[in-house]
Parts: structure tokens; sequence; C-alpha cells
């Protein structure tokens, strides 16, 4: 029933395009304590949902795994089973892509996590950055902010560079045309590997030209 009900929840979420659907299932089944203004590309439903605590205006980009346990300790502990810890993320927070945040884990308000990165311990302190296995900090905001500043653009700014770039992207397509042109030119030749492969490159061929035409 779990199961149907996520489907569901990510059924509502797409057509009503409301991310508020899907999290109100976490919160409903799960009880993973979620803020206001956030994005979450990965799923917090551990086999401990309860034990996250996400704050408000924070992303957690796609395939982020949250570890609420440890079943290995009953290895050092043979008469134990797991052990458990919570995960709380502050406010204003981005985790990247591919993160992996263990158990017992605290980050303050106003830190990211770039990419790939195994959070094992808490950071307490706001506005840096983290990154590497095991994460540490690598920047801070003020000096990230002053890095990557003149390669900040708006959402509108991206757009005009979209229809800046066009010309660009036709004599792109007109060279992959060409391209293919010449790989049929050249497929003419070819023992081809069994009975109709020749017509079925063709046909991908021909469906390829017609996207960039």
């Amino acid at each position: 029933m779990v199961k149907i009900g996520y489907l569901m929840a990510k059924v509502k979420e797409k057509i009503f395009h409301n991310h508020e659907i899907l999290y109100d299932y976490y919160r409903r089944v799960g009880g993973v304590k979620i803020g206001k203004d956030c994005l979450l590309c990965s799923s917090p439903m551990t086999r401990e949902p309860y034990l996250i605590n996400i704050g408000n205006n924070v992303t957690v980009s796609t395939n982020v795994t949250f570890v609420t346990h440890d079943n290995s300790i009953k290895l050092l502990y043979p008469k134990k089973s797991d052990v458990f810890g919570k995960i709380i993320i502050g406010n204003n927070c981005f985790i990247g892509e591919n993160v992996t945040i263990l158990y017992g884990v605290t980050l303050a308000d106003n830190i990211i996590v770039a990419a790939g990165s195994v959070v094992t311990k808490s950071f307490r302190n706001s506005n840096i950055i983290i990154g590497g296995n095991p994460a540490h900090i690598i920047n801070t905001w003020d000096k990230f902010s002053e890095k990557i500043k003149d390669n900040v653009i708006t959402r509108k700014e991206m757009e005009n560079c979209k229809e800046r770039d066009s010309s660009f992207l036709i004599s792109y397509a007109d060279d992959l045309k060409n391209i293919i042109k010449n790989a049929l030119v050249k497929s003419e030749t070819r023992d081809w590997i069994y009975a109709g492969e020749e017509e079925e490159f063709k046909d991908m061929i021909d469906t390829l030209s017609k996207k960039i035409m």
C-alpha cells in the first residue's frame, strides 16, 4: 500500500506540477520533516524517514542518499543489530548530485554540499562550501560567490543567450547533416550484419535528420 501511495503521489505531482503533493506524502507516511520552499529531486524515504529533518529553502539534487542507520555494527557487536542517527539539514542549503549523508549528521544554515561528496560528520558553521570523501570545508560563501560572479546569469539572460547562439546551432545542424550524408555514402560499400539492418540504419538517420532540421 505504501508503494501504491507513493506512485499515486508521484502521478499527482506530475499532473498538477505541485511538489508539495509528494512532500505531503513524505510527511504523512514517513514522518519526514520538510520545511517551506524546498526542491527535493531525491526521495528521503529511508527505512527510518522520521529521522530526517529538512529546513526551509533546501534543494536536494538527484541521486542523493540519506543513510539513517548502519547495519555493519553487528560485526562489532553481534548481539546488536543497528546503530541509528538523525540527519538534520539547516535552512538555505544545497545538496549536490550523488551526495551521501550518513546518520548523525547536522548541517547548519547556508551550506552547499558539492556533488559526489560523502558527508560523514556534522558541520555546524554556516556560510561554507563542503565537498570530498569524507566531506570537508573547501570554500566559504563569500569566496565562492566572488569566484563565480562573472558566470552568474538570470533565466532571462539565458534566453537571450539561446537567441544569440541560434546561428551557431543552425551551422551545427548543417555540419551534422553533412556527416550523416557521408555516413550513408560509406554505408553503401559496407557488408551489413543482417538482412534489413541497412534499412534500419537509414530510417534512424532520417529520423535524426528531421529532428535537427
